[in-house]
């Protein structure tokens, strides 16, 4: 049953990829699609063809010149996929793909709060001692969790209205134990319209769940 549930699951993934690939050959200014065709490959295991529509985009928005959330975008799902990989050093790359998206855009909340939970990860990784740890990076846990502490405290002052960031906010306030502020990321968007939460949400009921 389970071998069959994951084949039906890898079917559809395979036909979204189908699906996105054609979209993307009628529409290539659309920015969104290669990002969820990244998604549909990251999830059939198929990183390298993941990597390249991930690439392809990043090039073709500094061409546009500009600022894009989309690079920031395609650079956290870059460091998703090197920081699954166990070669030398990957961890080390992954961390800069998230100073890549900081660097590229100050000013997004979704880069510092992505990097914020990469710092608090990396300084509680499983099975290491605060030694291991200290080797790997170069910084004790303790600093790991100041510079995570340090990018969420940005993202707040930067601020933003997309509920689902909040949420990212508020998880990541409860795993530091400030509970008054993970509280406060929710009352920040506790009054969104149902047309503004249908931008996030295909069911604004989600975000009811989701809270």
């Amino acid at each position: 049953y389970e071998k069959s549930l994951c084949l039906k699951k890898l079917r559809k993934y395979n036909e979204a990829r189908e699906t996105l690939q054609i979209f993307i050959e009628q529409f290539p200014d659309d920015l969104d699609a290669p990002l969820w065709l990244a998604d549909a490959l990251i999830r059939m295991d198929k990183m390298q063809e993941a990597r390249q529509s991930l690439a392809e985009l990043m090039n073709k928005l500094d061409a546009l010149g500009g600022k894009h959330p989309e690079y920031v975008r395609a650079c956290i799902r870059m460091s998703g996929i090197t920081d699954a990989n166990d070669l030398p050093g990957a961890q080390a790359e992954a961390l800069g793909w998230l100073d890549k998206a900081v660097e590229y855009m100050p000013e997004s909340v979704e880069a510092l709060v992505y990097r914020a939970r990469f710092y608090r990860e990396k300084s509680q990784e499983p099975g290491k001692t605060e030694q291991d740890i200290e080797r790997d990076w170069g910084v004790t846990p303790e600093e790991m969790m100041a510079a995570a502490r340090k990018d969420l405290e940005a993202a707040d002052a930067i601020g933003t209205d997309n509920p689902r960031m909040r949420s990212f906010l508020c998880s990541e306030w409860i795993a530091h134990g400030d509970f008054e502020r993970a509280a406060a990321e929710l009352k920040a968007v506790e009054n969104l319209s149902e047309e503004a939460l249908q931008e996030y949400f295909f069911d604004p009921q989600d975000w009811a769940v989701t809270k």
